[in-house]
């Protein structure tokens, strides 16, 4: 993350946990545990798309293409004054957050947005978006039946 941008070390008086947990692949995930923070944020209201809409939406296309946006929060700038309140503890030192951290319970709702405005009128006409995830798709053309003639 270092090398990426994404953190950097901090001074800030805020400190969350951070949780290394198994995954079903052996592979380890970093997890901080927000749960504070996120009790005492201003929560968002931006919705996120419900199923049965979506599913409503793809009903009736036959051509599907999907793409998900690795590390998608992780696009996200985070506003200097904010970043103090992402710092998270580990063996090495303090470190915070240059982008949206992964946990934060308005992050869904921001990239959301964020997304929506990037995609403007396409959402629901040809695409659907959920958070980090797009699915374009297109109804099957039907060619006319030709006729041979010899």
């Amino acid at each position: 993350m270092l090398k990426r941008n994404v953190s950097e070390p901090s001074n800030s008086s805020w400190a969350s946990p951070v949780n290394l947990v198994e995954k079903k692949d052996n592979t380890i995930r970093f997890c901080i545990d927000y749960r504070k923070l996120n009790q005492i944020s201003t929560k968002d209201s931006y919705p996120i798309p419900r199923l049965d809409q979506c599913l409503d939406a793809l009903a009736g296309n036959v051509w599907f293409s999907t793409m998900d946006l690795q590390s998608g929060f992780w696009q996200v700038p985070l506003e200097k004054s904010s970043k103090e309140k992402t710092a998270f503890r580990t063996k090495m030192g303090l470190f915070h957050f240059n982008v949206r951290p992964f946990g934060l319970t308005n992050s869904p709702a921001t990239f959301e947005r964020l997304m929506k405005q990037t995609l403007m009128d396409l959402q629901w006409e040809e695409c659907l978006l959920f958070i980090d995830d797009l699915t374009y798709w297109s109804k099957r053309k039907r060619r006319k039946k030709q006729r041979l003639t010899m």
